[in-house]
């Protein structure tokens, strides 16, 4: 094993072994806070996240005052005013699911058969249909594979070996955590209007966050997953901004944690490109997560750099 590791050193550029470098130091740095307990979510990075000319003069004072209602207000109110160069288009609601109930019916009962079955906790993942993914106390478990019935460890991201079949399979764990079936919850909600689907999202982005602390776990072991579940939820915010608030009974700032989560996620992937390990389809996915994010959210600071990056990424 130390010929064979040798002999991968070596054939390494010195590129490849300073970014290496960089990276080992970055994760000890990282392992160590994670092990101190100071990564954790923090509504008040809201405020280093976003733009300089997003946060005006109301929203400013209530981030200082910690008012994440008010926030969460201000900064819904602002994404559902610009212009949306998104497929979904918040304002566009009425609209496109008139459009849609005209041409195709029964779209509505089938969204709504879909979307009742995650509410009942059912999720068809790679193949696999109606998996439980819920503790017997009914909160989902974003470690466990249900297929398995195998519980991957709470570590530091990079000691996870998402490898070894005694935590599970490890592609079935990150295909919950993916979120892509937030695409069913939303279509159910824009269909129907039933506010259900839109509790179901932001109840999942809460546990979510509850069970994975910035940095611990599974879920923080493939920047390719990030990439991936970063683009599920910017869905999720589109699809939950075509509903009022108000309407919906949602008074969870969920729009502060989501872009506090997502700035995290970007600035994860940006750290940890997979340049030297599967450089075809994993970098293909975390460039897309960057431009993503970058072109369709302009409010986050760095969105400009995550767009240019995505792009010039081979």
């Amino acid at each position: 094993m130390s010929q064979m590791l040798l002999r991968r050193v070596r054939g390494m550029t010195r590129a490849e072994l300073s970014w290496r470098a960089r990276a080992a130091v970055r994760n000890g740095a990282d392992r160590m806070a994670v092990h101190l307990g100071t990564h954790r979510w923090n509504r008040e990075d809201i405020a280093d996240a976003l733009a300089s000319g997003v946060a005006d003069e109301p929203l400013r004072a209530a981030i200082a005052a910690r008012q994440w209602d008010a926030v969460h207000d201000g900064l819904a109110r602002r994404l559902r005013q610009r212009a949306s160069c998104f497929t979904l288009d918040p304002a566009s609601i009425t609209r496109l699911r008139d459009g849609v109930l005209s041409r195709w019916p029964e779209a509505a009962t089938q969204a709504t058969a879909r979307g009742d079955a995650i509410l009942a906790g059912r999720y068809d993942l790679l193949g696999y249909r109606d998996l439980t993914c819920a503790s017997p106390e009914g909160a989902i478990r974003w470690h466990f594979d249900p297929v398995h019935r195998r519980l991957a460890p709470l570590r530091f991201w990079s000691d996870v070996p998402y490898l070894d079949p005694a935590i599970g399979d490890h592609k079935v764990i990150w295909e919950l955590n993916r979120h892509q079936h937030w695409l069913r919850l939303g279509r159910a909600l824009w269909l129907t209007g039933d506010v259900r689907y839109a509790r179901r999202i932001v109840d999942e982005l809460d546990g979510w966050l509850g069970a994975n602390p910035p940095l611990v776990g599974i879920n923080w072991s493939s920047s390719l997953e990030l990439g991936l579940r970063a683009i599920s939820w910017t869905w999720g915010l589109h699809f939950l901004l075509g509903i009022a608030d108000s309407a919906s009974g949602i008074r969870s700032p969920w729009l502060v944690d989501m872009f506090v989560a997502l700035d995290r996620h970007l600035t994860h992937i940006e750290e940890h490109l997979s340049v030297y390990f599967s450089p075809n389809t994993h970098l293909t996915g975390e460039a897309l997560g960057l431009f993503y994010l970058g072109t369709l959210l302009p409010e986050f600071k760095d969105a400009a750099r995550w767009r240019q990056k995505g792009q010039t990424i081979r």
